[in-house]
């Protein structure tokens, strides 16, 4: 029978509501109606995704950003990211590479980026912003849960170590539900889980490899927990 810990939700630092995992402007507020800056173009929209690496090292992902008006692959000529906040005693770093960003968190708690695109009539989106949550994940045992806050309550990334000695390790999670299932090799109870779990407020992509690193060498990432290996 497959045990079930729930982490108990840390609290979230205060957040920016404009967070989203893909941040959109593409309905412009009241009275901003085709705002072209006297150029007749239409203003180009920023999105923001979380592309991947699960905690510290995670990169975001602005390639979706687009131009109403303008269907070319090079409709966006700039992208401008900035790191609007960050937990107290935190030295993170965002570092751009054009369409995408890589942030070097240091500290368990809530980050917030921002993007703002231009596009090559020298229009500037509005600016969009997404707050991750970063939650800290250290559970004795195996078969476990972990859960995002009701604040934050999609998984969207993480990256956990299991120290039980099993290579394989299984993640079962679903987008739209706040609870991670973490389970090392085929025998519960015995172990450890630890790392970290990123959260946000609108649901996100699945759970992979990609944003969510293990130190196995055997990975699975099922939606659900019945479909990691069976236990003992």
């Amino acid at each position: 029978m497959k045990k079930t810990l729930l982490l108990i939700t840390l609290a979230l630092l205060a957040g920016c509501n404009e967070s989203k995992l893909a941040a959109d402007n593409s309905t412009p507020p009241a009275g901003d109606d085709d705002d072209d800056g006297g150029t007749g173009g239409v203003i180009p929209v920023a999105v923001v995704l979380a592309g991947g690496g699960g905690g510290a090292g995670t990169l975001f992902d602005g390639a979706s950003s687009y131009d109403p008006d303008d269907a070319s692959a090079d409709a966006i000529a700039t992208f401008t990211w900035a790191l609007e906040a960050s937990p107290a005693g935190s030295n993170a770093v965002l570092s751009p590479a054009g369409n995408a960003a890589l942030l070097d968190g240091d500290v368990v708690g809530a980050y917030t980026i921002s993007l703002m695109v231009v596009d090559r009539d020298g229009l500037p989106s509005d600016k969009v912003e997404y707050t991750l949550q970063w939650l800290d994940v250290d559970i004795d045992g195996d078969c476990l849960t972990a859960s995002c806050p009701a604040e934050a309550p999609y998984p969207v990334g993480c990256n956990i170590d299991m120290d039980g000695g099993d290579e394989r390790g299984c993640v079962a999670s679903s987008p739209m539900d706040s609870v991670v299932y973490f389970q090392e090799g085929d025998a519960c109870g015995a172990g450890h889980v630890a790392g970290t779990l990123l959260c946000s407020a609108t649901p996100g992509l699945p759970l992979t490899e990609a944003n969510c690193p293990m130190n196995k060498s055997q990975k699975f990432y099922p939606a659900a927990s019945n479909d990691c290996p069976d236990t003992n």
